[in-house]
């Protein structure tokens, strides 16, 4: 990770956690632009949503970070309680960071993917078991962009066009799927999960980032229900993808969403 990424995942998580965890005002004030723009379909843009919420019974667990250029992402949960309910809720967090007119540091964009489907801590656990953290992880700039590349082909040939038999040439023999009943283990259960999709995964690939061992794909799954995801991948040294997590959400009805922009 370079110093610039690493030292706005630091401001990120600083200013993300001042608002969920230490609810420090004066944080909050300092880091999110005036005129944030806000993704989360429910939310409404400007800092007065992110003031808001620091009345809110909230916390976030962060598991998983990556951080590449502009861009920082978080994989991680609200524990329960929370404004959502009375169940821990998964999330992907990825914000945008830009310096303002003064040449400060501020979070000038957000986009969510929250998931739903857990209903205790212990299937959350589950579903965020593994290894791979973007920040913790020394690898070479050549191994990340190897590591990129290999998630774009997967999405690009494996997904939505449906080349199921290149899976192996991407995945490594000890891949892991992880979800909140359990773990799926080997390139097999990808290719049967690809042909419960009718041989595709059609998809439009919003943005992908990728540091330490990690890479992380933002992407609008297309089909009968429009639905957001969040696609984590971790990959060995050979670049082959090793894990495997997914935070899913189906689409806002549009008579709900709180902004112009809604998930993406």
């Amino acid at each position: 990770m370079t110093t610039s990424a690493q030292q706005n995942l630091e401001f990120v998580w600083k200013a993300f956690n001042a608002l969920t965890n230490n609810k420090d005002k004066a944080i909050v004030e300092q880091s999110f632009s005036k005129n944030t723009i806000q993704h989360n379909s429910w939310g409404k843009d400007g800092i007065d949503n992110y003031l808001g919420m620091l009345a809110m019974d909230m916390g976030y667990t962060r598991v998983r970070s990556i951080a590449e250029g502009d861009i920082v992402a978080f994989q991680g949960y609200y524990p329960a309680p929370n404004p959502m309910g009375d169940k821990p809720v998964m999330s992907s967090e990825i914000w945008r960071v830009k310096n303002d007119s003064g040449n400060i540091k501020k979070i000038v964009e957000h986009w969510d993917v929250l998931c739903y489907s857990p209903t205790t801590q212990e299937q959350v656990d589950m579903a965020y078991a593994g290894g791979g953290n973007g920040e913790d992880t020394e690898v070479s700039e050549t191994r990340i962009t190897q590591n990129k590349a290999t998630v774009v082909r997967f999405l690009d040939y494996v997904f939505n066009r449906g080349r199921a038999e290149i899976i192996t040439s991407l995945l490594s023999s000890s891949y892991i799927y992880y979800e909140e009943h359990g773990k799926h283990e080997g390139p097999h259960t990808l290719e049967e999960y690809v042909k419960s999709c009718g041989g595709k995964v059609l998809h439009d690939c919003k943005r992908i980032i990728a540091s330490g061992d990690l890479v992380m794909a933002h992407l609008h799954l297309l089909g009968d229900v429009d639905r957001a995801t969040c696609n984590w991948f971790r990959l060995d040294e050979e670049s082959k993808i090793t894990e495997h997590w997914s935070t899913i959400q189906d689409f806002t009805p549009l008579e709900q969403v709180g902004n112009e922009h809604p998930h993406f």
